[in-house]
């Protein structure tokens, strides 16, 4: 399974529901194949992709939605937006 990890600084980001990828706060998004949440969280820090800051989860995800090129890496916000 994979899982979507989206970290934000939330010192500098806008209020919750104006927050878009690319907004004030957004530190980078990581996809990683994990067993469950916390799995993936650790696996982020594992390979030194994890930002810090707060972190939003989305997943499970099919393994076939994302190839391997975006996968255990932290995404930009164009990245990001492109997927």
């Amino acid at each position: 399974m994979l899982w979507w990890l989206s970290f934000v600084d939330t010192d500098k980001s806008d209020p919750p529901g104006e927050q878009v990828p690319g907004g004030g706060g957004f530190l980078g998004v990581v996809i990683v194949e994990a067993t469950d949440e916390v799995a993936a969280v650790t696996r982020a820090w594992e390979l030194k992709i994890n930002p810090g800051g707060q972190v939003g989860i989305l997943g499970p995800i099919p393994q076939d939605v994302y190839g391997p090129l975006v996968r255990n890496r932290l995404l930009t916000a164009e990245e990001a937006q492109a997927l």
